[in-house]
């Protein structure tokens, strides 16, 4: 039911892959997003952007 919550929304989750964020986030941690305008991202937050070209086409962070 959850899942179904999702679909068409804001929001979703991933599933983190890599230890880059390691402490605030480990392998294997599931993280629950909100998709936002640029102009609603402040000092603090956490952006996760994804690339075409680079990464094999993962989501890559940064603060």
């Amino acid at each position: 039911m959850g899942a179904a919550l999702l679909i068409g929304t804001r929001y979703t989750t991933i599933i983190i892959n890599g230890n880059a964020m390691d402490p605030t986030y480990s392998p294997g941690d599931r993280v629950f997003l909100e998709r936002t305008d640029v102009g609603a991202v402040r000092q603090g937050d956490v952006v996760l952007y994804q690339t075409g070209d680079r990464y094999e086409g993962r989501a890559c962070s940064g603060v």
